[in-house]
């Protein structure tokens, strides 16, 4: 009998800590957030080769500045990668935004453009 008792006891915390971990509350991506998923979801596609991360250039701040983070690749027009990224934000809804490109690897790091987006 206390065989069973373990068991149901077992059986009891197993279904409760595999509803507990199934109820896990989900953050939603929403107003600025998902205007910026959207960029980078668009943007990234075209440039994975050398892109490392895009986001905002402050955390959890809504702003008109979006880092891109790069690894240096010599031969690449870092201006036209900031026009283009201008391109897609204003597409995402993010209009006047100014878009900052960084290249890793630098304590500083590098800035390789600068573009004011109209």
């Amino acid at each position: 009998m206390k065989r069973y008792r373990f068991l149901l006891l077992a059986f009891i915390l197993f279904v409760y800590a595999f509803s507990f971990i199934a109820t896990k509350r989900v953050e939603l991506c929403t107003g600025d957030c998902e205007k910026v998923a959207i960029f980078r979801n668009g943007f990234y596609p075209t440039r994975e080769s050398y892109i490392l991360g895009i986001g905002r250039c402050s955390d959890n701040r809504i702003s008109d500045t979006l880092c891109i983070t790069v690894r240096d690749t010599s031969g690449i027009d870092w201006n036209v990668v900031a026009d283009s990224a201008c391109i897609y934000a204003t597409r995402a809804g993010l209009p006047a935004q100014k878009i900052f490109i960084f290249r890793t690897g630098t304590n500083p790091p590098d800035t390789l453009a600068k573009k004011q987006c109209p």
